[in-house]
């Protein structure tokens, strides 16, 4: 919700108009394809294992397939 909100300011201010439902749901829309191209998932998924403490074979060999995962399934 913060992000919408902060959305329609900047948008308003730059556009001069009202912001719209749409305007939002295409601005949803690009950021995905964005986050998705260029997403640091290999860190990530480092700073979720870290806390198991897990060897750091069994780490590396983990890593690329929960990215892999991720990928396929869209997130």
């Amino acid at each position: 919700e913060d992000v919408k909100i902060a959305f329609e300011s900047v948008f308003e201010v730059l556009n001069d108009i009202e912001c719209k439902e749409e305007d939002f749901l295409a601005y949803k829309k690009n950021l995905r394809k964005f986050a998705k191209k260029y997403y640091p998932y290999n860190m990530a998924i480092k700073m979720l294992l870290k806390p198991y403490q897990l060897n750091a074979l069994l780490q590396k060999g983990l890593v690329p397939v929960v990215e892999k995962g991720l990928r396929i399934l869209g997130i």
